[in-house]
């Protein structure tokens, strides 16, 4: 906003807390950041990006869903 200044900078500090001892501090941070990734993709997958998004309530139904997107996809592609 205009005329306003930083009086603290913002600091953020993270805590790694493991019961793995063999691990080097380098290992744990790997491991932890590795993870987290992990679950930023599930969630990406479950809400933001609808790539396996099928409109229907089946399994069969489901299967049908993706062969006729699949046949789709190929189709388009030859065009």
């Amino acid at each position: 906003m205009k005329g306003e200044k930083v009086l603290i900078p913002e600091i953020r500090y993270f805590f790694y807390i493991t019961h793995l001892t063999e691990l080097s501090c380098h290992e744990v941070i790997h491991q932890a950041r590795a993870r987290c990734n992990q679950e930023n993709l599930l969630g990406q997958l479950k809400s933001g990006v609808h790539a396996l998004y099928a409109p229907v309530n089946t399994l069969v139904a489901n299967w049908a869903y993706m062969v006729m997107a699949a046949l789709g996809n190929e189709t388009r592609g030859a065009a």
